[in-house]
């Protein structure tokens, strides 16, 4: 049941998460730079649709307790969206907004310094955190495609028989695009009546890899993860070319079109779609759509021997819309391992060399006092350093220095700037060269003539 009012306990928990995120990390005095600016509205953007969506849902409640009660009736034009049963299979329809919410969150709250909320270099964003945020990135799309769908069935309340209008409205449609496309195109360019075999073999192969534990194959497709795979792909076909005039649409995106048909075919021929509520309704939505990308006049329609030549990524099934459970682990002190600490020539600065990954340094190079005794670090510099895109150049391997001089200069291959850093001693220099090349240096060869 709804827990606040008319409202969704679920959705109302996403909201005051998204907002939360919004006026935490994006929307204040510490908003972060331009790397961020994307996914900040993103959230925004998601956050504005859950609102939308509570308001709508709550009208169809409304709606559902104000409509007249027929005394002889047990079975109301209007059903209530509160219902345990049709809350369920809700939650299920739309996943769970608030977990990926909270690691979108976490992520966000791992990359703020313990100093305020200013957000670290972009550079450490981009290293630690890019792959985890696409795909918290594409979980928010995804999301949101599923509540897109779903608000068009509360609109003036639930209704209890409007899968017969849906159906009929698919059989109008085909219809149309029967007569629309006939003596109208060759026969080679009109859009395929059925799967070809060889494209349908393929579907077959990829429906069993990676499949979910409760997938039955072809014989019956599980009727959740059947709908995301539906959704996505559909998603992801010539739909994204609507409004761009000429045959614009790839290979990859007609497959996916005849992915999302064939998909909706073993859908609708599973026992669970005859006694689901929303899944049933939003399905034949999608047919519609799918049926409409089928009747447009710009459609490119690839034949059976370019169909069969595209790659198998093109008929992934479950690939792209199993996404894994994100582990949000980014932290300077869990990941980040503090490699050297050397003192510079002026004996009131520190040099600290962590390592983030394999290919990633950061330099903290600190201000240093001493108070009863205490080393207390003031004016904190932190240097990222990518050992691909940075010069290591000590100054014993110079040609112009005639003597061994304990210093090295760092630059960067992409901009035109350079740290120089004179270390105390000698073997400073090589712990340091050591730590930026992964291999220790046993001779400077300042012997050979």
């Amino acid at each position: 049941m709804a827990g606040f009012g008319f409202s969704p306990t679920d959705v109302v928990n996403a909201i005051r998460l998204a907002c939360y995120i919004c006026d935490t990390y994006f929307d204040k005095q510490n908003s972060p730079d331009s790397q961020y600016t994307l996914f900040g509205a993103e959230i925004r953007t998601f956050r504005d649709l859950l609102t939308k969506f509570n308001q709508i849902f709550g009208g169809a409640a409304r709606a559902y307790q104000e409509q007249p009660r027929l005394v002889l009736s047990d079975d109301p034009p209007l059903l209530n969206p509160q219902h345990d049963i049709l809350e369920n299979e809700r939650k299920s329809v739309i996943g769970n907004t608030e977990k990926t919410l909270e690691e979108c969150e976490a992520i966000l709250a791992k990359c703020t310094t313990r100093h305020g909320s200013r957000l670290l270099a972009s550079f450490t964003w981009n290293v630690s955190t890019k792959k985890k945020v696409a795909a918290l990135r594409d979980r928010l799309h995804f999301h949101m495609i599923k509540i897109q769908l779903l608000i068009g069935l509360y609109n003036g309340g639930l209704r209890r028989d409007d899968t017969e209008q849906l159906t009929r409205v698919e059989e109008i449609v085909g219809e149309l695009h029967a007569v629309q496309f006939q003596g109208i195109r060759s026969q080679h360019t009109q859009p395929l009546a059925t799967t070809p075999e060889v494209v349908r073999r393929r579907f077959m192969t990829a429906l069993a890899t990676g499949a979910p534990d409760n997938s039955q194959g072809e014989q019956e497709l599980p009727l959740e993860e059947g709908f995301d795979a539906l959704t996505y792909h559909l998603s992801q076909s010539t739909i994204q070319t609507r409004g761009f005039p000429g045959p614009t649409q790839s290979v990859e995106q007609y497959i996916n079109l005849l992915k999302a048909r064939w998909l909706s075919e073993l859908l609708k021929a599973s026992p669970r779609y005859e006694s689901s509520f929303y899944y049933k309704r939003l399905i034949l939505k999608l047919d519609h759509a799918i049926l409409r990308e089928f009747s447009r006049h710009d459609l490119t329609v690839y034949e059976e021997h370019e169909l069969a030549s595209a790659p198998a990524t093109a008929f992934t099934i479950w690939k792209p819309v199993t996404l894994e459970p994100i582990s949000v682990s980014f932290s300077i002190n869990e990941q980040e391992v503090t490699l050297l600490e050397l003192v510079l020539t002026s004996t009131q600065q520190t040099l600290i060399v962590n390592r983030i990954s394999d290919t990633e340094l950061r330099l903290i190079k600190s201000s240093v006092t001493r108070t009863n005794g205490e080393i207390v670090r003031e004016r904190e510099e932190h240097i990222p350093i990518n050992i691909h895109a940075h010069h290591f150049e000590p100054a014993y391997a110079s040609p112009f220095l005639r003597e061994t001089v304990p210093r090295v200069v760092i630059s960067g291959s992409l901009v035109h700037s350079a740290n120089v850093y004179d270390l105390d001693n000698m073997k400073n220099v090589l712990d340091l060269q050591q730590a930026f090349t992964g291999f220790r240096v046993v001779s400077d060869m300042e012997n050979v003539e």
